[in-house]
């Protein structure tokens, strides 16, 4: 399946542009894991969004859970 492999490698590039560990990032991307500052300043540089933008971006998850 062409899309789950393309998730797969999106997924796999992630882990080697930020450097943090699979299990971290596979948490995080099915919302079992809160955004840690360190993964915020991590996605700035992959993504060029300063890490104010990802924080903030964790907060409005974070009221959409709770609503």
């Amino acid at each position: 399946n062409f899309n789950k492999n393309n998730n797969r490698e999106q997924k796999n590039d992630l882990i080697e542009k930020t450097n943090f560990p699979q299990s971290y990032i596979c948490r995080f991307l099915r919302g079992e894991e809160a955004l840690s500052p360190s993964f915020a300043l991590a996605l700035q540089e992959v993504f060029s969004f300063n890490a104010d933008f990802w924080m903030n971006l964790q907060k409005c998850y974070n009221k959409t859970k709770k609503g």
